[in-house]
């Protein structure tokens, strides 16, 4: 129902990760393939139900005109 939204909305949250992350010191972390699969996990988290937040947010708001914002 909503995974064509997601697929539009997702990107967002990448760039807004990429902008937030250096504020807040995660490009620097050192460590080995276990932080580094922890942080890919932690990200994708984000991104997914960020994502369906998001569309949930903009169908409440506009429940006739969403999809032609987002497609759903």
């Amino acid at each position: 129902n909503i995974s064509f939204a997601i697929f539009f909305i997702h990107p967002l949250f990448t760039l807004l990760i990429n902008v937030v992350s250096p504020w807040i010191g995660l490009k620097k972390i050192s460590g080995g393939a276990f932080i580094s699969m922890g942080m890919t996990a932690v990200m994708f988290l984000i991104m997914f139900y960020g994502s369906i937040y998001a569309t949930r947010m903009i169908r409440a708001a506009w429940p006739g005109k969403s999809r032609w914002l987002i497609g759903a």
